[in-house]
């Protein structure tokens, strides 16, 4: 479905530490998917240590939008363990 048609859309970026395999990363996906339904445009990106936490999650929003072909105004807020970002309206993406 198109936000714009729905007139909404979650997004939760969830953080995850280094592990034996995997560097330090942030994983996004479409939080109000329907119940057990994988979210087709899910991704994993690589943290940038180079900018501040909120600059890694926008950088992530941002990416899952350019694959999931959304635009739109976007707003975020950090969490304990992650962020959330949630469509507005049109316009220009998250920043």
């Amino acid at each position: 479905m198109n936000v714009r048609e729905s007139g909404r859309a979650t997004l939760r970026a969830r953080f995850y530490g280094p592990n034996n395999r995997t560097g330090t990363r942030i994983r996004v996906t479409r939080f109000d998917n329907p119940a057990g339904a994988l979210d087709p445009n899910r991704i994993t990106v690589t943290w940038d240590h180079g900018l501040s936490p909120q600059e890694n999650y926008v950088r992530a929003f941002r990416e899952y939008l350019a694959r999931a072909g959304w635009d739109g105004n976007w707003v975020s807020s950090m969490l304990s363990d992650g962020a959330i970002g949630v469509y507005v309206g049109a316009g220009d993406p998250v920043g």
